[in-house]
């Protein structure tokens, strides 16, 4: 039987209540509710218990439409346990049947598949306040008439209005160094955990140190009434909540080994140079090192090389230990070497890749690598 939750909610939210199909005009009678929510803005969900004894009426009733026995259909309703053991029918398998009991079955089913329970919809939920549910039976040559029951919403709580918004009510995470942040704030008082930062920031990225950002509580009011908490929040757009930025680490870094790392690069590059006998190639030797990024956590650095009017950038995985740069993977004793000690240049690594015109580097085939992402940190460059 197919069943459809009819919720009363607050505002616009309606009512919906999932629930199974039924017959006669008694079938709704005693029908039990749920009420949640709060007074203006409620929900009304009819109980589980009165939900299978509202359809083992039903299964009775088309039942005995269907001219099944009345002595088979109180065995089989009374052995089910839920909605679904009644749709289906398997309880039938463990009765004995007479042949015109068995010819009933599949009209009972199929009466049954198509009887639905439907309530109408409501812009909110007051204590008092009417409802009506329907139950209808969708076949071809329908058993009942459509019929209607009309209940009354009762037990649903008082709103608390929330009228001051304070500093402590709010959570802010940041990601990213100095000058190259993003963040986050969370409003986390009264239960809740809503993303805010939209109304306290309107480029959310270069961010830095001292940095202050504000809201009206006009607008964090509307945020977050959402017609469905317990809580009405209220503000005036006169008044805000404002924020400091501090605590962001430093977007430079000194690195003891970056000279050892750009010698051993230009030595490489020129090796597989030599090697190769390759042209068409850039060799760093005749160029110079222009940044030096650390990004991912300081966990990738790249490097980038400037010969005339043209560009490499070198990738590499890294771990930073006491301003030290070692390669990312660890040896098979689990120690790490130098990153000087262990990089490897390709020849195929020495063709153009990158355009710049300032800042930021354009990448010509992946992606853009823009200096001031949020989480990069400029390597010192003597």
């Amino acid at each position: 039987m197919k069943r459809q939750w009819l919720l009363f909610w607050g505002l616009a939210l309606g009512l919906i209540l999932f629930l199974s199909g039924c017959g006669a005009h008694s079938l709704l009678d005693g029908a039990q509710f749920n009420y949640e929510g709060y007074n203006g803005h409620g929900l009304a969900e009819l109980t589980k218990a009165s939900e299978l004894a509202v359809f083992k009426k039903v299964a009775l009733y088309e039942g005995h439409e269907a001219k099944i026995s009345k002595k088979v259909m109180t065995a089989f309703v009374n052995n089910t346990g839920s909605v679904s053991d009644l749709e289906d029918g398997n309880g039938f398998n463990n009765l004995s049947l007479e042949q015109k009991d068995m010819a009933g079955i599949s009209d009972y089913l199929s009466h049954m598949s198509r009887t639905v329970l439907n309530g109408e919809m409501a812009s909110g939920l007051k204590n008092g306040q009417k409802f009506k549910v329907t139950l209808t039976d969708k076949s071809d040559q329908p058993y009942f008439k459509e019929v209607t029951k009309t209940f009354k919403a009762k037990g649903l709580g008082k709103q608390t209005r929330i009228t001051t918004f304070k500093r402590s009510d709010f959570t802010k995470k940041y990601t990213g160094t100095n000058h190259h942040a993003m963040i986050q704030i969370l409003y986390t008082a009264h239960g809740r955990h809503e993303n805010v930062t939209d109304l306290f920031v309107k480029e959310n990225k270069n961010i830095s140190n001292g940095d202050q950002f504000t809201a009206t509580t006009a607008a964090l009011a509307k945020a977050l009434n959402d017609g469905g908490q317990y809580y009405l929040y209220s503000g005036q757009k006169n008044q805000t909540v404002t924020f400091k930025m501090a605590g962001l680490p430093s977007d430079q870094i000194t690195i003891k080994n970056i000279k050892a790392i750009d010698q051993a690069v230009k030595k490489q590059s020129a090796a597989q140079i030599a090697e190769y006998g390759a042209t068409n190639h850039l060799n760093p030797q005749e160029g110079q090192l222009v940044h030096a990024l650390l990004v991912n956590g300081q966990r990738s650095l790249s490097l980038y090389y400037q010969m005339g009017n043209k560009y490499l950038r070198f990738d590499f995985n890294v771990r930073v230990k006491k301003h030290v740069l070692y390669e990312g993977d660890k040896e098979e004793d689990g120690s790490r070497k130098r990153l000087e000690d262990s990089l490897r240049i390709a020849v195929s690594d020495l063709k153009e890749n990158f355009t710049i015109t300032g800042e930021p580097f354009v990448d010509k085939t992946t992606y853009q690598t823009d200096i001031q992402g949020y989480d990069v940190v400029k390597i010192k460059i003597d």
